[in-house]
């Protein structure tokens, strides 16, 4: 009997064109599903970035068709925002004024129109989702295969070196590892049959063949294969979207399996044709189960989906996600229980049973608090049930927008003297707080930047064999810095490794007795009087085990000082043990070369799996060489220099100390933790961004150019680096011991002054925290970051909600609540909006990035986020799954965003604000597309006013302005007698 997949019999061109054309379509499919970092780097994403060109309605629209998204909050939160007055009839009242067509006047231009538009994608065919079982057995056969591949378990997965696989076929793919192990699978056999298993091994050698065979053999034309393909991946957008990460984001050469999309697709159509029509599994088709979505969600409003009634795929046969088709009806999220009684999403593999992204939001479906006024009741549901719910999330964002640019419109306080020091904090929300608090305590003038310091580097650890990028994951690194022995500290570099390595193989060992299967029992006859306490003093006094396990690794591992080698010349030294150490002003160094023991900045980094190595040496180095350390010329660094203090309004009127501090968070058994860490690094700590650029900045050869470019920094300032525990609010100098006497008093002032600032944060912070104790809210901090069952450490970034881009002086003194990105610009040292492009085309997509992604959580926690942490079972390191198996689950946990069953995070769209003049600004997007497509596509609102003296004005899609003026009780007066 011959195969039914046969090899291209076109013309060889014609075969190109194909499989040519099958490229295209890939990539317009994938563009449906998020890409998916892995847990080492994980950041947050706009889920829809790919559809940004259609703008924020229709891409939800397109959501809704394929992934059976619910793009807008549900009712029940804005009813309890307009019962609580975070809403108010004169929010609703302006934000239907905006919306309607106005019979008084014309219609806001642009809300409706869209230039950019995708090639269309169909709505999703009937046959493919037809049967829910062998949907939902597809999905689990597919979820088993990349778990195995991804996990380096399957014969030819894993490349040589990395310790796991055979390493017999390191360039095979997924596809061809598949196909050349599912001809012994048993479980091919029992849903395809003998001659169907040996049909799937026959399949032609290279995936995008087998691709068109596929698609040949269902019939679907070539104008077809997009939203096929775009079906298919949206029913797992967990491995689709790390499918799609590692296709198109990756670094070339990234370690480990490469699960790319186009195997992915490949293997997953070859199921769906097998068993769609050679009926190799006959199983009647389930009814569509109801959507039960659990108290609070109850009646979510979703975007209709352009595709009709019939909407997106049915998602699967199993059990729905959450165990049964309910959210919360098996127990509590706070502390250890489940959001949805613990089920997996979707059991065996399927993402849930639930018909989501059929039609839209019905009459029922929209809010109807008690004392809406009638006029306006009437007026909303005149509107098509999307408008509506559209109008809902105007009047929720504008009542936030009003507060804030109220709040900033108060007199910019009188410039204080030359401050004693001057500190750069990331953007970060969290770091909005320490500010705050820092400047309360005496002359301290702070600043915003992007964590990475603008430098796009790779950092390699002392004697880590690969380099982590630094930097946001928009930007590739052009240069790798080094972590190197200062000059005469080699000795006690290497007796901090030799130290290192012997806790490491201890730990190494205890793992590999305790999985064994008969060395467990000796493990726990020897072990167990050592053990078993340990655990017991992890669980009940974490802090206590923390400070334990860190003496341990001191008394083992005694720190060592460590220095950034910037510059080919400072590598060179450092690897022959001559540092860049007295470099710095007055021969002080720089406290830039900290140390890389227990506790300061430069070991967490150190700790943080490698993401984008440069190369990968034979070997581990015992040090770096000239070899391995790219570094940084001088011109480079003085031209990074010039651009980051230019860009900051840092040009002049240098105080002694600058302290430059990234940020990172410490906790402990979180597969998210990197989420918690430096979104402008990439998901990685900032300190070794901010080490670097110290060391940079303290630089005499650097100091000269820029002075030539008439930024003159004194020889008596001292740049240094530090780090800001977001968990622990502790904020750790990255090495005081290498400061000199005339700087070490003022550094001890600010050590003192940084502590008061600690508590005054933590006390403001932990008030949040569910189970918060305010005894103590520093130890309370440090108990939560050390506690190994904590499943809410630290808030992260949840309730971010505006960019605001200026001097520090619009928001000096006005607490912003942690709420708010602050970065610091000055106008006056950019008169071409240099500067201006670069915060708005790099940090404020960042900024918009991570609000996209918890507004996304947030309103979809069964969809779009990675649901209950104590569900979660880590695969390979890559993600998470739900229960035993499945898909990865995408976005933030529910405990990111959730607070019990409510919501804690507030779904809104960012709102940039800015203080630029208006012709700059204008002229920045007129250049820009990708800001266009931002603004003009509803995604990001944009405030700006040219000064102080200048009124607020509001950005229009299409490019017009409008003076701003917050919604007035008289507006909702009107409405009354309308």
């Amino acid at each position: 009997m011959s195969s039914a997949y046969q090899e291209p019999t076109l013309a060889a061109g014609d075969v190109a064109t194909a499989r040519a054309r099958l490229v295209l379509a890939v990539d317009d499919a994938a563009r449906v599903v998020p890409p998916l970092w892995p847990l080492g780097t994980f950041i947050a994403v706009n889920p829809s970035w790919d559809l940004r060109q259609l703008g924020f309605v229709q891409a939800l629209e397109v959501s809704a068709d394929f992934l059976g998204t619910r793009g807008l909050p549900p009712a029940q939160l804005f009813e309890d925002a307009y019962l609580s007055g975070r809403v108010t009839a004169a929010d609703l009242t302006a934000s239907l004024d905006d919306h309607e067509p106005c019979q008084q006047g014309p219609q806001v231009p642009g809300r409706r129109s869209r230039h950019h538009r995708l090639r269309p994608l169909a709505g999703p065919p009937g046959h493919i989702r037809g049967n829910g079982v062998i949907a939902a057995a597809i999905d689990r056969e597919v979820s088993k295969w990349c778990a195995g591949f991804v996990a380096g378990v399957l014969p030819g997965a894993a490349g040589p070196g990395t310790g796991v696989g055979t390493g017999t076929g390191a360039d095979e793919g997924f596809y061809r590892t598949w196909r050349n192990a599912v001809r012994t699978d048993p479980a091919a056999r029992r849903i395809a049959g003998r001659q169907g298993r040996r049909r799937l091994s026959e399949l032609p050698a290279r995936p995008d063949d087998a691709l068109l065979s596929c698609l040949e053999r269902l019939g679907i034309p070539a104008t077809g294969h997009a939203a096929v393909l775009a079906t298919e991946l949206a029913r797992m957008p967990g491995w689709a979207g790390h499918a799609k990460w590692r296709s198109r984001w990756a670094a070339p050469g990234h370690p480990g399996p490469a699960l790319k999309l186009m195997d992915f697709l490949a293997v997953r159509l070859a199921y769906v044709a097998e068993l769609a029509t050679s009926g190799a599994l006959r199983a009647p088709a389930e009814p569509p189960e109801p959507d039960l979505q659990g108290s609070y969600r109850g009646a979510a409003p979703c975007v209709a989906p352009s595709g009709g009634a019939t909407g997106g795929p049915t998602r699967g046969g199993g059990p729905t996600r959450g165990g049964g088709g309910t959210r919360g009806g098996g127990g509590t999220r706070d502390g250890g229980g489940t959001r949805g009684g613990g089920g997996t999403r979707g059991g065996g593999g399927t993402r849930g049973g639930s018909t989501r992204g059929g039609s839209g939001p019905s009459r029922a479906d929209m809010p109807a608090p008690g004392g809406l006024p009638d006029g306006l009741r009437r007026r909303i549901a005149s509107l098509p049930p999307t408008d509506a719910s559209m109008v809902w999330l105007e009047a929720y964002e504008r009542h936030y927008r009003d507060s804030l640019l109220a709040a900033l419109e108060r007199p910019v306080p009188d410039a204080p003297g030359t401050p004693e020091v001057q500190a750069v904090f990331c953007i970060d929300t969290r770091s909005e707080g320490l500010r705050r608090h820092l400047e309360a305590e005496g002359n301290y003038e702070t600043f915003g930047f992007a964590g990475f310091f603008g430098l796009p580097i790779s950092y390699r650890a002392w004697a880590s064999a690969e380099a982590v990028a630094v930097c946001p994951v928009l930007v590739r690194p052009t240069a790798e810095l080094t972590e190197v022995p200062p000059r005469g500290g080699r000795d006690a570099a290497l007796r901090e490794l030799t130290g290192r390595q012997e806790l490491a193989a201890l730990g190494e060992a205890f793992e590999t007795a305790r999985e064994g299967a008969a060395s467990a029992f000796v493990l726990a006859e020897a072990g167990g009087m050592i053990a078993g306490p340990l655990t017991l003093l992890r669980t009940v006094a974490p802090r206590a085990y923390g400070a334990l396990r860190s003496r341990l690794r001191r008394t083992l591992a005694p720190p060592a000082r460590l220095v950034i080698a910037a510059g080919e010349g400072a590598a060179r030294e450092g690897a022959a043990g001559e540092g860049a150490a007295g470099e710095g002003p007055a021969a002080e160094g720089t406290a830039a070369e900290g140390p890389a023991g227990e506790g300061t900045a430069a070991e967490g980094a150190g700790q943080q799996p490698a993401q984008v190595p440069a190369r990968q040496p034979a070997q581990q180095p015992a040090g770096p060489s000239a070899e391995n350390a790219l570094g940084l010329g001088d011109e480079e660094q003085a031209l990074w220099a010039e651009t980051a203090l230019t860009t900051m309004g840092l040009t002049a009127g240098f105080a002694p100390l600058v302290l430059l501090c990234g940020h990172g968070s410490t906790t402990e058994n979180n597969p998210y933790a990197s989420a918690l860490d430096c979104g402008a690094c990439g998901g990685s700590r900032g300190g070794p961004s901010a080490r670097a650029a110290a060391t940079i900045l303290g630089r005499p050869a650097v100091r000269r150019m820029l002075a030539e470019r008439g930024i003159a920094i004194p020889e008596t300032t001292l740049f240094v680096a530090a780090e800001h525990d977001t968990a622990t609010d502790e904020v750790r100098v990255a090495d005081p011991g290498a400061v000199g006497p005339r700087h070490a008093e003022i550094l001890a002032r600010l050590a003192r002054d940084l502590s008061h600032a600690r508590r005054a944060l933590a006390g403001e912070r932990v008030r949040s925290l569910p189970g918060a104790s305010l005894r103590d809210p520093v130890r309370h901090a440090a108990t939560r970051s050390a506690d190994w069952a904590a499943v809410q450490p630290e808030w992260g970034l949840a309730r971010c909600a505006a960019l605001v881009v200026g001097p520090r002086s619009i928001t000096a003194g006005v607490d912003l609540e942690r709420r708010c990105f602050l970065h610091s610009y000055d106008p006056g040292v950019d008169p071409e909006g240099t500067s201006l492009e670069t915060i708005l085309t790099a940090p404020m997509v960042v900024a918009h990035w991570i609000s996209a992604q918890y507004y996304s959580s947030t309103v979809d926690p069964d969809v779009l986020s990675a649901g209950d942490k104590t569900t979660h079972n880590i695969v390979a390191g890559i993600g998470v799954c739900s229960g035993a198996g499945g898909d990865l689950r995408t976005g933030l946990p529910l405990q990111s965003v959730f607070d019990g069953d409510r919501p804690y995070h507030e779904p809104m769209r960012l709102l940039t604000v800015v203080q630029a003049p208006r012709r700059l600004l204008d002229a920045v997007v007129a250049r820009n597309p990708l800001l266009q497509e931002l603004f003009d596509g509803d995604w990001v609102a944009l405030a700006q006013r040219d000064d102080p003296a200048d009124g607020w004005k509001l950005r229009l899609p299409g490019g017009s302005w409008r003076e701003w003026s917050p919604a007035s009780e008289s507006a909702e007066e009107a409405c009354r007698v309308g």
